[in-house]
């Protein structure tokens, strides 16, 4: 076919004619998303806010990594620990009673223990056993979540 005879062909046909929308470039809380499902028909209106809460609930709330290689005392502004010390050292925790709910989650990254020690009379409560300290040994790590009375739970 030479090329006339293509260009011909071209000009014959209508062109497909599509709308055109203005593109967003910011999204406010309020604003609305629409979901279209083409197999059921079905269709759902979320706010952005809706969506972002949604999403949100699905991802890791880990929010301040505290890496320490020295004795630390923990207070409610340490969230997830990682202990890298070739050395030996502590982490104490806080009184259980002043902080119901309240959870870390500690890790040893480091080649030395790290032991875990309780604030007070406060127990550590970890395989069926209640103790006063807790070793973490290189990569293993463990969940400390407080019963708000005199405990802390090794998840």
């Amino acid at each position: 076919m030479d090329g006339g005879y293509l260009n011909k062909l071209k000009q014959n046909r209508p062109m497909p004619q599509y709308n055109s929308y203005p593109v967003a470039t910011t999204i406010a809380a309020a604003d609305l998303i629409l979901f279209w499902n083409t197999a059921s028909s079905i269709n759902k209106i979320i706010s952005f806010q809706d969506l972002a809460e949604a999403v949100n609930d699905f991802l890791p709330k880990v929010d301040d990594v505290s890496i320490i290689s020295s004795n630390t005392t923990l207070d409610s502004t340490f969230e997830f620990v990682v202990a890298n010390s070739g050395g030996s050292f502590n982490i104490t925790l806080p009184s259980a009673a002043s902080n119901p709910g309240l959870r870390f989650r500690i890790g040893n990254k480091g080649a030395g223990t790290v032991t875990i020690l309780r604030s007070g009379s406060d127990a550590i409560a970890k395989s069926g056993a209640s103790s006063t300290s807790t070793p973490i040994t290189q990569y293993q790590a463990f969940d400390f979540e407080s019963d708000g009375v005199n405990t802390w739970f090794a998840l």
